[in-house]
């Protein structure tokens, strides 16, 4: 099935941020909607959306038809691990100078073994498999977190 350039840079785009989020994505509340110490049983949250298991069913897809290229998305996004740590950087600042500012930054390890062009040929084949009627989307979570609202 021929999917316009356009499209398909936005599927990917689109996928690759849902894969970076994947945990956060699928990770299991109780009713409340936080964290849960096991009264009750865990549901998922609002956040996993008709695209997060079309993402999920077309890696099991991808392993299927092409392990390595699966081995190396799953490497990349699904089996890193994130942690947050300060950067301090110096600004130019008017009237004051250079100024020390200390932001978070969130760091993704994997394996150095890991090919990034393997990994955009896997992202881009799960783009072109595609087989909802709508596009993937963000959850609207995401996408107010992104924009600094939340």
């Amino acid at each position: 099935m021929f999917v316009s350039p356009s499209v398909l840079a936005t599927r990917v785009a689109v996928l690759t941020e849902l894969l970076s989020r994947y945990h956060e994505l699928t990770d299991t509340l109780t009713t409340n909607g936080e964290k849960g110490n096991g009264d009750q049983p865990p549901q998922m949250p609002a956040t996993y959306t008709r695209s997060v298991r079309e993402l999920e069913r077309l890696l099991g897809q991808l392993r299927l038809v092409d392990r390595p290229l699966w081995w190396h998305v799953s490497e990349r996004y699904l089996r890193s691990t994130q942690s947050i740590k300060e950067r301090t950087r110096f600004e130019k600042v008017k009237g004051k100078g250079r100024v020390s500012v200390t932001e978070r930054v969130v760091w993704t390890t994997y394996p150095r073994t890991v090919d990034h062009d393997l990994v955009e040929a896997g992202v881009k084949w799960l783009a072109q498999n595609w087989r909802l009627k709508s596009e993937p989307m963000l959850p609207k979570e995401i996408l107010v977190s992104k924009d600094g609202d939340a």
